[in-house]
């Protein structure tokens, strides 16, 4: 009987350090990795998840000196899904040579959105990029009631790329990129309708440009949305010392918000030479954190993460003076993407280099305060090396069910040739911290999963506190205040009523009590 017990607890220790936070999940695909090698160049930009688990991933596929714009949906388990497209995959060439999928969203009703560029060598402005907005519908076949014959191209007369595109509440769709004139670059956003027209209601005739430093390099990376409709943008700006973390807020209309930094624009000088912005997390109490890359004064490449409030400042309580440093591997790391935790931590996703021509995916979490969490990973960080050659992270996104997916680049030793990569990892936080216990004793939703859009939070309160309830992504994104209120102690019950049109999937509900917050996980059907 001892000898039966000890095997068993040999097993589940067994099994615990295989599923330790920041530990390749190798229940999917193979030992944790999932990559789709199609004989040619490929490369993963970004992905979204749809509320059935099935993962969207766009990027090009590469061949004979011409690249396709393309989309890939992947099961749950990382196989690619037979009824998508053909056998999973969907490329098309607008424009020779060079077609690129750079961004992806869902609406409402599940059809897909993807956003990126055409090389447009017919044009009369010679191969110059143009901005493709494409809408598949849920099978992968282009929904020939948006734009023509199912995308949109439009052309600025330079050359544009988008990065980022959102929908709205009201299905009117956002797209944010840069548009490059020679040596110059500015931010742009343009509006579109449901069905794919320009909106001219917003910005000039339906487009936004906006310089923080004019003349000069200005590159956006990131957009987000405010649950107030505000637009935020994130990227870099050359200064004349160097490239600067860069934040602009713009109201619904497209026009500049003057109640953030003064002007709607906000720069932080990170390092004494160049630094920027790569992506971008919309925190819980409105303040917001940037992460990207720093050259420290010996030339190395650091991570860099900086907050700022919600009026444009730097946030000086987060890490030092505002500002977060870190090397990752010997001498190159930079942010690819920020995910938030259901406990309000912040999960760093990116790439580094480890070795003298190696780079690998890494990823780290960081405590609200902006420490390091040595609980996840190896200290604080994961490195994940494909096969001994580059790997990079484009996107990442915490799944409903708490693991972490990335997607990204793995270039094949072989052959030299880059490869689509998926990657997933375990991760789990304890449901509760000593500060919030103090506060909030237990929390939870019912019905759940619930398919009438309102929901019951039952929690005890253990101090009268001020209440309140907000809405967020799984990523983190704050999507909307639900309520707000003063509340006794003691054991309470609230009915939420979910936003109208919100889409079938898992999202987290904030209760914050004074100053200490934690999340409920719903699942919207």
């Amino acid at each position: 009987m001892k000898k039966t017990t000890f095997l068993v607890l040999c097993l589940f220790l067994s099994k615990l350090q295989a599923q330790q936070s920041g530990a390749l999940d190798t229940t999917f695909a193979d030992h944790g990795l999932r990559i789709v090698d199609r004989k040619t160049v490929e490369s993963n930009l970004a992905f979204t998840v749809q509320p059935d688990g099935k993962v969207v991933a766009v990027g090009f596929t590469e061949e004979a000196g011409v690249s396709k714009f393309t989309v890939i949906r992947y099961l749950p388990d990382g196989s690619l899904d037979p009824i998508f497209a053909s056998n999973g995959v969907f490329e098309t060439t607008f424009f020779p040579p060079s077609n690129v999928a750079q961004a992806v969203t869902l609406q409402a009703d599940g059809k897909i959105l993807v956003a990126g560029y055409t090389t447009n060598g017919q044009s009369a402005n010679l191969y110059n990029d143009e901005m493709v907005v494409l809408r598949l519908d849920v099978n992968g076949v282009p929904d020939v009631t948006f734009g023509t014959s199912g995308a949109v191209i439009l052309s600025l007369g330079y050359n544009e790329r988008p990065v980022s595109i959102r929908v709205l509440s009201n299905g009117r769709i956002l797209v944010a990129g840069n548009v490059f004139h020679g040596t110059v670059s500015n931010i742009f956003v343009t509006k579109l309708s449901n069905i794919g027209n320009v909106d001219v209601s917003f910005g000039t005739n339906g487009l936004k440009q906006v310089a923080i430093s004019n003349g000069l390099w200005n590159y956006c990376q990131d957009m987000e949305l405010q649950p107030d409709g505000k637009i935020l943008l994130t990227g870099e700006a050359k200064t004349a010392s160097g490239t600067n973390f860069a934040l602009i807020r713009l109201n619904s209309d497209g026009g500049l918000d003057p109640t953030f930094s003064g002007d709607g624009k906000a720069t932080n000088n990170i390092s004494p030479t160049d630094d920027g912005a790569q992506a971008m997390l919309l925190m819980p109490d409105g303040k917001i954190v940037l992460g990207g890359y720093a050259l420290d004064a010996n030339g190395k490449t650091e991570i860099a993460l900086t907050r700022f409030n919600s009026n444009g400042s730097v946030d000086n309580s987060f890490g030092n003076g505002g500002n977060v440093l870190a090397q990752m591997g010997t001498d190159y790391g930079a942010v690819a993407d920020l995910c938030l935790t259901g406990m309000g931590n912040i999960i760093v996703a990116g790439t580094a280099k480890r070795y003298p021509s190696y780079f690998d995916f890494f990823l780290a979490k960081y405590k609200p305060d902006g420490s390091l969490d040595n609980s996840f990973g190896d200290q604080g960080i994961t490195y994940t090396d494909y096969d001994g050659h580059y790997d990079g992270i484009s996107d990442a996104e915490i799944l409903p069910d708490g693991k972490i997916l990335v997607a990204g680049t793995g270039v094949n030793t072989s052959n030299s040739i880059s490869e689509y990569l998926l990657a997933r990892y375990w991760f789990s936080e304890s449901s509760g911290t000593e500060d919030i216990v103090q506060v909030v004793a237990s929390a939870w939703a019912y019905p759940n999963p619930t398919r009438e859009r309102k929901v019951t939070l039952s929690y005890n309160l253990l101090e009268a506190a001020e209440v309140s309830l907000d809405l967020f992504s799984m990523n983190g994104n704050l999507l909307g205040s639900l309520s707000k209120f003063d509340q006794a102690v003691g054991k309470q019950k609230e009915s939420v009523t979910l936003p109208s049109g919100l889409p079938a999937g898992a999202y987290l509900i904030g209760l914050r009590a004074g100053d200490k917050q934690t999340f409920v996980k719903i699942i919207v059907q």
